[in-house]
């Protein structure tokens, strides 16, 4: 587990630098230098990368530990591609729809229903995303080690015949965090996401 989280996390360590290096210039606490960026419409460019990396960490971390516990688990580089990729979308299926902000023209409170909250895919969700990035490719490992797959035959080719294999597990895995998000829905907290951050 522990093995699995370190290389998730060092293989995110451009992500990281780069968020970083972008939160630095954007906000280097130097009047003059501020009022530069601002006067020249720089800041706002400076923000861009943030809110792609650092804002966003959850979703590359959860991809990455998955991926990395696979391999430390014993599963090749294609299942653990899978199992990075099945992993990814049982952490969006947690991560509840709706917005709500206020409209600035006419302070009306507004609700988007199809939106993500981004708020979640940044640090808020880390402790989501790696605690699925642990447990999801134990499920995953499961199906692989006991032939829970579709079987193509050999004439297709490698990539193809990996993919299906993924197709039973990324139901299973699907219809489980449907279920966990239904009961954490339930709760005073409303998400698995709430109750992990809260």
């Amino acid at each position: 587990i522990l093995r699995g989280i370190t290389n998730g996390f060092s293989t995110m360590l451009p992500i990281v630098m780069v968020g970083a290096i972008f939160t630095l210039l954007s906000s280097l606490n130097i009047t003059a230098y501020q009022n530069l960026i601002t006067s020249l419409g720089l800041k706002s460019l400076l923000n861009i990368p943030v809110n792609y990396t650092t804002n966003m960490i959850s979703i590359y971390a959860v991809f990455l530990i998955a991926k990395a516990e696979a391999k430390a688990i014993g599963m090749d580089e294609r299942d653990a591609l899978n199992s990075g990729i099945i992993t990814l979308m049982a952490f969006l299926i947690m991560i509840p729809l709706g917005v709500t902000g206020k409209d600035t023209a006419s302070g009306v409170s507004v609700t988007v229903a199809g939106a993500i909250n981004t708020t979640f895919l940044g640090s808020a969700g880390l402790f989501t995303a790696m605690l699925l990035g642990i447990c999801i490719p134990w499920i995953h490992w499961i199906f692989v080690k006991n032939h829970v797959t579709i079987k193509m035959p050999d004439s297709v080719p490698p990539v193809i015949s990996k993919s299906f294999e993924a197709i039973i597990p990324a139901i299973v895995i699907a219809a489980l965090a449907i279920v966990i998000r239904q009961l954490f829905s339930m709760t005073s907290y409303g998400s698995m996401t709430m109750a992990i951050y809260g």
